[in-house]
């Protein structure tokens, strides 16, 4: 390589007693094994000249091909923190092919990043001087280094929040920024339109769920960015209750239960009662508000009452139901009960509301399995007035009897399961002007 010692070995047979070395670029040696540096890079021809003992002389030519040094520089993207930093390796090489490159990154006292990539990217994490080195090699070993001094600055750390979370169009949304380094902003509202205010107030017309992103650009040009979504709708609440466990003690005196809970509606979700029926006591609730439950997370709730094992079994049944979320109703009540079964074949909940009964009667009932059942109203005199054919679900059923055409009076329901097995429950019927 130009500019490198190369070495030159006489592999001549005889006794040889002079040496006369002609390199091609002008430089001589009488040395018999001489070094010898060239000052460029080309094609030489390389003579040496012999005489022996006897006075006899001979010489021989080859012709050296010297390589050119590479020529290593690089340059780099932005240097920010907490961001990954291009490094561009711009090396040439004139006359060969460069195979290796060697990268090494210190703050001053010791290497805090390498790599043997052309065109590496580093993060450095911390805004101060760096030391950069750059060591390339060719497929004839020629090699260079070259080395500069970098900067990184401080990225800005975006920070934002809004209000109100969410409701109808046209819905006025306000927006406030606890950006810390930045000096100019850029806001994007998810639907083609944007702002460069600190902290805008902007009007969502239409329906939609829209993804709201800050960039904060400092000084320097480091930027951050940081996401939200918004759903601009009509606000609902639904809090469904999705699996039921009963967890038992290992004493096995008593159990627990747990109950997986998801918000399936539009709003945030911080406070909910829920109701806990079983064979033995009366009704018990409970009251979460414990936090935030936002529209499609899940919770695992452990009803806070746990009960007690009696006769060494656990009850019939236990049943649970949501009565409040938001000190509100639930606008989608159909998801707001569970029921857990420990009967095998007959129903262990035959439930029947309001009492008493106007113009239509509701009825929950647990099945153990998929089955078609009866149900039969007969009045005080054992005569049938209605007669239904039902299919049940494994799990809790709910169902509605028109009661329309009875008078007010009372009557007695019953369930007839496909076993045959009947479960009949005195009702009440009250009716306005019947």
């Amino acid at each position: 390589c130009k500019g490198e010692d190369i070495s030159f070995f006489d592999n001549s047979i005889g006794i040889v007693t002079q040496w006369s070395w002609n390199f091609g670029d002008g430089g001589t040696s009488n040395l018999t094994n001489p070094l010898h540096n060239y000052s460029d890079s080309g094609l030489f021809d390389v003579t040496l000249s012999l005489v022996n003992i006897f006075g006899c002389s001979a010489d021989t030519t080859k012709t050296l091909r010297v390589y050119s040094i590479p020529e290593a520089d690089f340059s780099f993207g932005l240097p920010c923190t907490n961001m990954p930093i291009d490094f561009l390796s711009t090396s040439v090489s004139h006359d060969d092919t460069i195979i290796s490159h060697s990268w090494t990154i210190s703050d001053g006292f010791n290497a805090v990043a390498s790599s043997s990539d052309q065109s590496p990217s580093f993060m450095l994490n911390e805004a101060q001087d760096y030391f950069v080195e750059l060591m390339i090699e060719t497929s004839k070993g020629c090699q260079n280094t070259f080395s500069d001094n970098i900067t990184v600055n401080q990225s800005p750390s975006s920070s934002f929040d809004f209000s109100p979370k969410y409701g109808a169009p046209p819905l006025v949304v306000n927006f406030e920024q606890s950006t810390t380094g930045a000096a100019t902003y850029q806001w994007s509202f998810g639907n083609g339109d944007s702002s460069f205010v600190s902290e805008p107030s902007y009007t969502f017309m239409d329906s939609g769920s829209y993804k709201i992103i800050l960039w904060a650009i400092s000084d320097s040009g480091c930027t951050d960015s940081v996401s939200k979504t918004i759903d601009v709708r009509t606000p609902f609440i639904d809090l469904s209750i999705n699996e039921i466990s009963l967890i038992q003690s290992e004493d096995k005196d008593y159990f627990e239960i747990v109950v997986l809970l998801e918000n399936k509606g539009s709003t945030d979700i911080e406070q909910f009662s829920i109701k806990l029926s079983e064979e033995y006591q009366n009704a018990i609730w409970d009251e979460w508000n414990d936090g935030i439950l936002k529209p499609g997370d899940m919770l695992f709730y452990t009803f806070s009452t746990k009960i007690e094992v009696r006769d060494e079994k656990l009850p019939d049944f236990v049943c649970l139901e949501i009565s409040e979320v938001n000190l509100a109703m639930d606008n989608i009540i159909n998801n707001n009960d569970i029921c857990w079964n420990n009967i095998d074949a007959s129903p262990s909940l035959f439930r029947i509301y309001p009492i008493p009964v106007r113009d239509e009667m509701s009825i929950d009932l647990i099945s153990p399995n998929n089955q078609n059942a009866h149900v039969k109203i007969f009045d005080e005199f054992g005569r049938t007035v209605l007669f239904e054919l039902v299919t049940l679900v494994e799990g809790l059923n709910k169902f509605t009897i028109n009661t329309d055409p009875l008078h007010s009076g009372v009557y007695f329901i019953q369930y007839i399961s496909e076993q045959e097995e009947t479960r009949t429950q005195k009702v009440i019927i009250e009716r306005i002007g019947k």
